[in-house]
């Protein structure tokens, strides 16, 4: 499967979100601003929603999905688009251990917390 955010589509709807996939299954090929990756289980990876970007899924794709708003992120992250995040050591591995918990069905967590999460 093919997705592709044009820059028509942007001008339409810019939701000023970045966009993190920890993949858990298949495979993502991401092109966004002249970069391009692939990655598969256990990648972690940025794309920017307010820039056009395609992407092309491989295999039955399973993972975490999480869209930040860009106020809530001050820092420059346009350096991590497309870009292979790892899982194993530093921020990649506690950012992989809070999307794992925090989307566990057995998280303790309530409605209202999800938000402030």
């Amino acid at each position: 499967m093919r997705f592709v955010r044009t820059p028509r589509l942007v001008r339409q709807s810019d939701p000023e979100l970045y966009h993190l996939t920890l993949l858990h299954t298949g495979s993502v090929a991401i092109e966004q601003s002249g970069l391009a990756n692939v990655h598969g289980p256990g990648g972690m990876y940025f794309i920017d929603c307010s820039r056009p970007f395609a992407c092309r899924m491989g295999g039955r794709f399973t993972g975490i999905c999480l869209e930040i708003p860009k106020a809530l992120i001050p820092l420059p992250v346009a350096d991590l688009v497309t870009r292979s995040l790892t899982e194993h050591q530093g921020i990649g591995s506690l950012l992989v251990g809070f999307l794992t918990q925090l989307s566990a069905r057995e998280a303790p967590y309530r409605a209202q917390d999800m938000t402030r999460l």
